[in-house]
């Protein structure tokens, strides 16, 4: 569950793994869906509660929706005290009677510590001390003080006994909100936890189904056996296939060391985990050119993920076929723009994602020809801890997709993405793959432009295959507009490159898209 540092940012995820925490949840977290510092702080106060009240969180099999939590008895507890003309609000204390006995205690800190644990749970998130508040106002109490070397404070100065001052008020603003939001909250975390792994996105209509832990003979049943008429390809670090889950059509990925490639120990786990965490957050969940995750296969080295996706085919197996039309394919290669868009947005205080490997084996295809992103594997940034310096070795394939002129890892910025996109949209419109080029792809493009530079026909170059010119779709001027920005992708001056706006912009500007607007208007 930790967050944040050097490993991955979970704040946002949406399925969290929260039974063992029932009880401690943020009521903030249920409505906002988003954890923060003062989640922590707020669970810290449950705890600190349960500890010096002798009372315990019942598990979730225990509880019924009408048990109060432990934060609610306190609150009760002070609500009771109030009423009772003969006890004093502002020595309000939560400790057990049995703890009052012990030689050390103190009722002043009884009291301190009791309003710390309110302070701590408060409903309003910005009403709660910080940990540091917290630790210092440990560190004040009577125990602390008189024995500080016990507690390892040995050169702490004696600090004057705070007074405890506004326990009366602090209650009574405690207790207001408490009336407003307390059984609204408990009653939306009750409903949250008795869920059945099922969330709706707040302001949409959506749903999101959280993945599931599958076995590794489910993934077999799902694709006959892992059946040759399934599979669908090779990717970077394992095979695709077709699935089939009950009545519903999938996508089965497995991680296999197809090309014999050293893997350390720990590796494929690494990214799994990594997907899973990505899959999760909303940024990725409802967008429709990625994948959605159903369920997950974690069994010793045995790894793979079930999608929620009919794919046709990976773009790889579709270059060369004819019946992925011009029409498709800008359309297919405008899609692919914005979805490398959206991992470049801009998102304080997080660096831009970059993919890394941008390549005709890493993207499927679904039945209406939409691109559908599904390798994350050498994905850096975003929410994701930083993996600059992990140097990988899984290139058979990515490698005519890999920026020769950045350092991949290094220097890898977002215009290495531009190349490695510029190299598919060239594939895309030639039809023609890195396995069917005799020599390296880029300088086989590279020569031809040269040679149109050097006979000035560069005004009319045009690198997209000959049977398009037979399509009604086909525009001469169009194809030698989308050739040019695919060269300038794979320009060698990074710097002379476009950004990824530009690329969008100037696929959205191509007559076949302008007319394709008028038609659905």
């Amino acid at each position: 569950m930790i967050s944040g540092g050097i490993l991955s940012d979970k704040t946002e995820l949406l399925n969290q793994h929260l039974q063992g925490c029932y009880g401690y949840i943020d009521p903030d977290y249920v409505c906002r869906g988003k954890w923060s510092k003062k989640c922590d702080v707020f669970a810290y106060g449950v705890v600190l509660i349960g500890l010096i009240s002798k009372r315990v969180v019942l598990e979730k099999n225990k509880k019924t929706s009408q048990e109060p939590f432990l934060y609610d008895w306190a609150h009760d507890e002070y609500w009771k005290a109030k009423k009772n003309p003969n006890v004093d609000p502002s020595k309000f204390s939560v400790i057990h009677k049995s703890l009052e006995t012990e030689a050390f205690f103190s009722m002043r800190d009884g009291v301190a510590l009791t309003k710390l644990a309110m302070q701590c749970v408060n409903y309003n998130p910005q009403k709660r001390p910080t940990m540091k508040q917290v630790v210092n106002g440990l560190r004040e109490l009577c125990i602390v003080q008189n024995h500080a070397d016990v507690f390892g404070l040995g050169n702490v100065p004696t600090a004057p006994r705070p007074v405890i001052s506004e326990v009366h008020n602090l209650m009574m603003k405690k207790l207001e909100a408490c009336s407003m939001v307390k059984e609204k909250a408990s009653h939306a975390l009750f409903k949250y936890l008795s869920r059945k792994d099922k969330l709706v996105s707040a302001g949409k209509e959506r749903q999101y189904v959280a993945p599931k832990r599958i076995s590794y003979d489910d993934l077999k049943i799902y694709t006959n056996g892992f059946s040759e008429g399934n599979f669908i390809n090779i990717h970077q670090f394992g095979k695709l296939y077709h699935g089939k889950v009950d009545s519903l059509k999938v996508t089965v990925k497995t991680w296999d060391n197809v090309y014999n490639h050293h893997v350390k120990e720990g590796d494929n786990e690494g990214r799994l985990r990594d997907e899973l965490i990505l899959l999760q957050h909303p940024k990725f969940v409802f967008h429709p050119d990625i994948v959605k995750l159903i369920g997950y296969c974690y069994e010793n080295e045995r790894l793979g993920v079930v999608y929620d996706l009919q794919s046709l085919d990976s773009l790889q197996n579709l270059i060369p076929k004819d019946s992925f039309t011009w029409r498709k394919r800008v359309i297919f290669i405008l899609q692919l723009a914005r979805l490398v868009k959206y991992f470049q947005q801009r998102n304080p205080p997080y660096s831009p994602y970059l993919l890394r490997n941008i390549c005709p084996d890493d993207i499927l295809v679904d039945t209406d020809y939409k691109p559908k992103l599904f390798n994350f594997g050498m994905l850096l940034g975003g929410i994701l801890n930083d993996k600059k310096a992990y140097r990988i070795r899984h290139v058979h394939v990515w490698e005519y997709y890999t920026d020769p002129y950045t350092d991949c890892y290094e220097n890898y910025t977002e215009v290495s993405d531009i190349y490695s996109l510029g190299m598919v949209i060239l594939n895309t419109i030639t039809k023609i793959t890195y396995i069917d080029s005799e020599t390296k792809f880029d300088a086989r493009v590279r020569n031809e432009y040269e040679k149109a530079e050097g006979r000035r026909q560069l005004k009319h170059f045009n690198l997209t295959d000959n049977n398009f010119c037979k399509e009604a779709d086909f525009d001469p001027v169009d194809g030698h507009r989308i050739t040019k920005l695919a060269m300038q992708c794979i320009h060698r001056d990074y710097w002379k490159r476009p950004t990824i706006d530009q690329v969008v912009d100037r696929l959205k500007n191509l007559k076949i898209m302008k007319c394709m607007s008028v038609e659905k208007h």
